[in-house]
C-alpha cells in the first residue's frame, strides 16, 4: 500500500481538482461526455436486488444539461438494443454506444474520449460525487 504522501505530486488525486478540470471543460464546451457502464452500474446483473437509484438519477441530471450519454459496456453488440432500451425505459437517453459521440480528432481508435466513466469496477463512488458536485454546481448557475 502507497503511504498518501506519494499522491501529492499528481493533482488528480484530490477531489476538488477533479471537480475543477470537470466544470473547466464543462464551461469551455457546454456539454460534457459521460460514459456509464451498464452491469452492475445502472441494471442488477448479478440479481441481487441491488438498486442504482443514485446512478440512474445523476445520469437524468445530466441529460437535463444536455450532456451526452455514453454507454460504454463490454458485452456484445447484439444487446446493445436490450442495454439502450432497459435505460430509455428509466428515462435516459443513450447518445451512443462504445464510440465518441460526435466526431472528435482523439478517441477513435479503441478508446473513445469521455470526460468521466461511471463503473463500478473504475472508482463509481468517487466518479460519483465528482460528477454530482459539477451537475450541482452547473445547476446553480443556470
Amino acid at each position: 500500500m502507497h503511504d498518501i504522501e506519494c499522491f501529492d505530486s499528481d493533482p488528480f488525486m484530490d477531489r476538488d481538482k477533479c471537480v475543477q478540470r470537470l466544470l473547466d471543460e464543462y464551461r469551455t464546451h457546454k456539454k460534457l461526455i459521460v460514459a456509464v457502464d451498464f452491469d452492475d452500474t445502472v441494471f442488477d446483473f448479478h440479481k441481487a436486488n441491488r438498486r442504482y437509484d443514485r446512478v440512474l438519477n445523476l445520469l437524468r441530471r445530466c441529460q437535463a444539461l444536455n450532456f451526452y450519454i455514453m454507454l460504454f459496456t463490454g458485452t456484445h453488440c447484439d444487446q446493445y438494443p436490450t442495454q439502450i432500451a432497459f435505460l430509455e425505459s428509466l428515462g435516459i437517453t443513450v447518445t451512443c454506444v462504445n464510440q465518441n459521440p460526435i466526431p472528435l480528432p482523439f478517441g477513435n481508435h479503441g478508446k473513445p474520449y469521455f470526460n468521466i466513466l461511471l463503473d463500478d469496477r473504475a472508482g463509481l463512488g468517487q466518479a460519483y460525487v465528482v460528477l454530482s458536485s459539477v451537475v450541482t454546481e452547473i445547476e446553480k448557475e443556470n
